[in-house]
């Protein structure tokens, strides 16, 4: 506690009236604070210890909420990797399945164009034919002989 140049004086103030000396004590004014403030000193005491209480109960509270949270987290994790293989093989068969109609698609599509090639060649076999025969049959302007 800082001690303030008034209460320094009070120190040499005069107990008694002036004349005969008087017995007195001076007054203490220190003690006289602190036996005014003790009670308020004893109810922030009971405030610091709910505080405190109230403190410990958010520890207590906050660490079953973080240990309910992990429990929880490492179901999730089992079970994520549980379903894993089962998970994977519904995407392989999804896809399996995808593939297979990809690959129906382009046989159907292949045939097609096979048709079409066939039909276009039956079409076109008759004029190629008769080119070749011509071109078989002519006969060369010198003669037919090489040389």
């Amino acid at each position: 506690m800082v001690l303030r140049f008034r209460d320094f004086l009070a120190r040499f103030r005069r107990v008694g009236t002036a004349g005969a000396a008087a017995v007195g004590v001076p007054a203490d004014r220190a003690a006289e604070r602190a036996t005014e403030v003790r009670p308020l000193f004893a109810l922030l005491a009971a405030a610091q210890e709910e505080a405190d209480e109230i403190r410990r109960a958010g520890r207590r509270d906050a660490d079953a909420v973080r240990r309910e949270a992990r429990e929880r987290a490492e179901e999730i994790v089992t079970g994520a990797l549980a379903g894993r293989a089962e998970a994977r093989a519904a995407g392989f068969a999804a896809g399996r399945g995808a593939v297979a109609e990809e690959a129906d698609r382009i046989r159907r599509d292949g045939a097609a164009a096979a048709r079409a090639l066939r039909r276009r060649a039956g079409d076109r076999m008759p004029a190629l034919v008769a080119r070749v025969v011509r071109d078989a049959l002519r006969v060369p302007a010198d003669g037919g002989g090489a040389g």
